[in-house]
């Protein structure tokens, strides 16, 4: 018999557009974490037999009531418990993530809850906390719970004055550069060591991690020398440390503050690509998506750097793919907005494009015909998108006020970037 062993958390996107609802809805945010989850998860549905351990061995087995940590199973056994118990509570789960869950009163949501294993992270009204936070309570062996400061899945989280901080501070000091001999260093196009392989690897993973929460402005430098990685040499290693050192000179926090009525922001993306920049004659793309309210303030919700899906032959085929890249995230942002808001209407949530190529903006809204077949396909997508007003519109604007450039090329100023992200109008 096989047992199904996945267990759902929740995606750091999903956990970005809950914040920008509890913030716009002024709630306080709070996390639970739960004492020895797993011995609280459901009971076992199969015979499982262990050793005790040698203070308890009288000579007997033990036969488990519930499963442990170790088994394949265990976190999904703990899931099931936790959301039959939630749905006894009101809950509703997100169609698009089984880790979210949503509380409404006559179509108004008035609580919501994200779960990754045994770190919760909830908010909602007082009646929310009164009817289902305290009730939980009951149910569970709480370990440790916060409110307003605290940190969940390795970000630091801080609300004051309707505004919520997001970085991740603790975890960039524990971020050190490679140590390299004086003589190594000037050895910059040998090849590297295992040890100092391994040690690349480990350091462009912790860089990753941070560069998708909190620090989109690292995102192409770590993406150019992770592409590498394969032929990497000591030149890599010293470029990684400058990454470090930018890392750990500029100071830099996500900022969420109110938009306003959730339901009525666009969703606004600017998208870029640099033609055939990579080693490989590759092209680099890369977007960042926000929500706008009518008080014309943003909430930055994900970002991307990636080498373009394919080998292609111009700049206008570049920026194509990686518009339709930031399409297709866009798209996904609505459904699950429209998910946790109960909203029907298609009209709401507009979808808005910006590129500074005037080629590409050209192409999508004139017949005039592509001489890339391939590209000529790519572009017709996006223009039925347009006639079914899938995307309310795309805009061109001039390259200055492009602020995904440093998502793609090197020597980019991230300044345009950084500004938006602390909570600054986009124009």
């Amino acid at each position: 018999v096989t047992h199904r062993t996945d267990s759902p958390t929740c995606l750091f996107t999903n956990l970005r557009l809950l914040i920008s609802a509890v913030v716009c809805k002024r709630w306080k945010i709070h996390s639970l974490d739960i004492k020895c989850a797993f011995l609280q998860g459901k009971e076992i549905d199969r015979d499982i037999y262990v050793k005790p351990p040698r203070e308890f061995d009288n000579g007997h087995i033990w036969k488990l009531n519930r499963t442990v940590y170790g088994l394949k199973d265990a976190s999904r056994a703990w899931y099931l418990r936790v959301k039959e118990e939630l749905i006894q509570l009101g809950a509703q789960i997100s169609h698009y993530d089984e880790a979210l869950f949503l509380w409404y009163e006559n179509s108004e949501l008035v609580g919501v809850m994200s779960t990754h294993v045994d770190d919760f992270f909830w908010s909602g009204d007082s009646k929310f906390e009164m009817k289902v936070i305290q009730n939980l309570k009951q149910k569970f062996k709480i370990s440790q719970e916060e409110s307003m400061t605290f940190k969940y899945l390795g970000l630091n989280l801080s609300q004051q004055n309707a505004e919520i901080n997001i970085s991740q501070n603790d975890y960039i000091e524990s971020v050190e550069s490679i140590k390299l001999s004086t003589n190594r260093k000037l050895e910059k196009d040998d090849s590297l060591t295992s040890t100092e392989l391994r040690d690349l690897r480990a350091l462009l993973g912790k860089l990753n991690w941070i560069a998708r929460q909190t620090r989109p402005d690292l995102s192409f430098d770590i993406c150019s020398v992770s592409v590498n990685i394969k032929k990497a040499t000591v030149k890599d290693i010293l470029y990684a440390n400058k990454i470090v050192q930018k890392l750990h000179n500029d100071n830099i926090n996500i900022i969420m503050s109110s938009i306003g009525d959730i339901s009525k922001c666009k969703i606004v993306s600017f998208q870029d690509a640099s033609f055939a920049n990579l080693p490989d004659k590759g092209s680099q793309g890369g977007y960042i998506i926000f929500l706008q309210g009518e008080n014309k303030k943003i909430i930055p919700i994900t970002w991307q750097s990636r080498k373009v899906r394919r080998i292609v032959r111009s700049t206008i085929a570049a920026e194509t793919l990686s518009l339709l890249d930031s399409i297709e995230e866009c798209f996904y942002i609505k459904s699950i907005m429209k998910d946790i808001l109960k909203i029907d209407n298609d009209q709401l949530l507009p979808i808005i494009c910006y590129t500074d190529n005037k080629s590409l903006y050209n192409s999508v809204y004139s017949t005039k015909t592509v001489t890339d077949k391939r590209l000529l396909i790519d572009i017709s997508i996006i223009r039925e998108m347009i006639d079914r007003q899938e995307i309310f519109q795309i805009e061109w604007i001039e390259g200055g006020h492009q602020i995904s450039d440093c998502l793609t090329k090197y020597g980019a100023s991230s300044s345009n970037l950084l500004r938006v992200i602390k909570g600054e109008q986009l124009f």
